[in-house]
């Protein structure tokens, strides 16, 4: 739904690149910590009620990964996901 999208994006801190292309090997795109977060934004969209991470913080900064976990808790919370 367009809240839950609007409220991932402003948790996970990426309102200002919403419209920008996540980019690949020949295309420039998002930074790797904002690819890291989109992937974690894309996980929670779904109706699931588990979500299976692995890895989520390899190669982040710790400003980057608190940001990653606070969503995933206020996700969890809100939605009693686990």
């Amino acid at each position: 739904s367009r809240p839950k999208v609007e409220w991932l994006l402003h948790t996970l801190g990426l309102k200002n690149c919403k419209d920008t292309v996540v980019g690949d090997g020949n295309l420039r795109g998002i930074s790797g910590g904002e690819k890291k977060r989109v992937t974690s934004a894309e996980m929670m969209l779904g109706s699931q009620t588990v979500l299976c991470l692995d890895e989520i913080s390899t190669g982040l900064d710790s400003a980057a990964t608190y940001d990653i976990i606070k969503a995933l808790r206020l996700h969890c919370h809100e939605l009693k996901t686990t």
